[in-house]
């Protein structure tokens, strides 16, 4: 009986054993990481003037438009080599009173960051950028500029080699060239 009892026992602690490895929970087994976020207030918002489009004289052919923003210019950044300057920022029209969520891809967090308003205004950018950036909704108290009912907002990014970064914005996901000439998608 005694011998029962042992096997009994040891059965049952192998079967736990197992099962906790088989759920996942091995103490070898890392946690999932927190993603870094930067996020912008209303505060870092601007009203988009007619100044707003000098410099991007055919605006829609150049911009690319994910969801709820248009990233003014971006179609540009194709063509150069952003890598070597080590940044770039980005005017991005948003939807009045949208939320607005903008996560890089996984393939691409290595090379490029978003960067905080703050930061990009020094002299010295972050090492790294985060790879999610959330816009507050903000009300437009304003005229439309151009047919365009928008608000804006600098998207500032780190980047540390050329790429094509996939983002995606909500439910919609585009790619953008930032200095790797033309990105299949």
């Amino acid at each position: 009986m005694p011998g029962r009892l042992v096997t009994l026992v040891g059965g049952a602690v192998l079967a736990a054993g197992a099962a906790t490895l088989a759920a996942g929970c091995d103490s070898r087994s890392t946690p999932p990481k927190h993603l870094a976020v930067v996020r912008a207030s209303c505060a870092n918002s601007w009203v988009p003037t007619a100044r707003t489009f000098i410099g991007f004289g055919d605006w829609r052919r150049t911009s690319i438009r994910i969801g709820p923003i248009t990233l003014m210019g971006a179609k540009t950044a194709a063509h150069r080599d952003v890598a070597a300057r080590g940044n770039i920022k980005f005017r991005t029209l948003v939807r009045p009173q949208t939320p607005v969520t903008v996560e890089i891809g996984p393939a691409a967090r290595s090379a490029v960051g978003f960067v905080a308003e703050a930061d990009a205004s020094r002299s010295i950018w972050p090492a790294h950028g985060a790879p999610i950036l959330r816009l507050a909704p903000c009300r437009a108290d304003f005229p439309p500029v151009h047919g365009l009912r928008a608000i804006g907002y600098g998207m500032f990014l780190r980047v540390r080699r050329n790429v094509c970064v996939p983002l995606t914005v909500g439910q919609t996901r585009a790619t953008v060239s930032i200095g790797a000439g033309r990105c299949r998608t």
